[in-house]
This record gives C-alpha cells, structure tokens and sequence, in this order.
C-alpha cells in the first residue's frame, strides 16, 4: 500500500512450536480422516508428536505413502488399519459436515458390528 505513514504494529499470536526430544517418550500412534482443512496442521510436522501419524484425505488417499505411490484406502484391510492406531480424529470444515466422515464411520461400523452378528 502507498501509505503517507507507517502504521502502529503490535505483536501478532503466531504460535511458536518446538519439539523436545524422543528420547525415552512413548507416543501414541495417529489417523486422521479428514478434509484439506488438515493439510496446514500436517505441513507444520505434527507428525512430530506421534509414533506413526497417517492422513486419510476424504477417506480415499493415505499420506504420506501417497507422497512416493497412489495409495487408497481401498488398498487396506480396514480393520487391521484401524486396531493399529492409538487415537482416530475424524474432523473436517463446515462446509464437509454434509458429508462427514466420507463413509469412514459407516465402513467401521459395518467391519467391526455388523460381521460380529
């Protein structure tokens, strides 16, 4: 902008993230199903903080295998996938809630309720 002056500043709340060492630490393992609202938290290494971190991008494309090769979740044994993890977060934008979960809810259910019948 061609400004006459400079505005007043004033510090901003930018988040300053810094990883300890693993050294001795247990972590949990991590999948997330979830919209492209995930991809900012999974470009700042919050991957970091699990053991094994995987991103289920609309419950169709696996990160980061899908980084080197096409890789679904078509391709997994979803019941295998899932006893793997220690913590599953479902999440997404406004705008998906339509549409939550991308069948990742009803294709666990079916797997893990309706074949104990």
């Amino acid at each position: 902008m061609n400004l006459l002056f400079q505005p007043r500043t004033f510090n901003m709340a930018y988040p300053e993230i810094r990883f300890e060492s693993d050294e001795g630490k247990t972590k949990p393992s991590l999948v997330v199903i979830s919209d492209s609202f995930y991809w900012g938290l999974y470009s700042m290494r919050m991957g970091n903080l699990f053991a094994d971190n995987h991103f289920w991008y609309y419950n169709k494309e696996i990160y980061p295998e899908n980084f080197d090769n096409p890789f679904t979740t078509k391709d997994v044994n979803l019941q295998e996938e899932i006893l793997k993890y220690d913590i599953i977060i479902i999440l997404s934008t406004d705008a998906n809630l339509s549409n939550f979960g991308w069948g990742f809810i009803e294709n666990a259910y079916e797997v893990f309720y309706q074949h104990n019948i």
